[in-house]
């Protein structure tokens, strides 16, 4: 057997397909991404919403509020903030309810 010497090979293609979200009131597109995704919302109640980014160590890497929605009302929101590569969880927040999705930030 050959002795591994710490070689490696790289390759920008990483087989991920898109993930699909069967979150009704969070939906993320693209995802993964590189520069820029979007998040729509649509409200649980009315009131105040909140959307956050998390990592998987639990740090809130980004957070936004979202004021005065209606129930059912839907928005849109482009997000292009510099995140490193890596997977985190977007959560939305809307009253006592609360939609996680996962989210994949990818670099070439």
């Amino acid at each position: 057997t050959a002795v591994d010497l710490g070689a490696y090979e790289y390759t920008p293609f990483t087989g991920l397909k898109n993930i699909n979200s069967e979150s009704k009131n969070l939906k993320v597109y693209p995802n993964p991404f590189v520069s820029n995704t979007t998040f729509e919302i649509e409200a649980f109640e009315n009131g105040n919403a909140a959307l956050q980014i998390i990592d998987l160590s639990g740090k809130i890497v980004y957070s936004e509020q979202i004021f005065n929605l209606i129930s059912g009302e839907k928005r849109s929101l482009n997000f292009d903030k510099l995140l490193e590569s890596g997977v985190y969880m977007a959560v939305f927040t809307n009253g006592n309810y609360h939609q996680i999705q996962k989210l994949i930030k990818m670099n070439f």
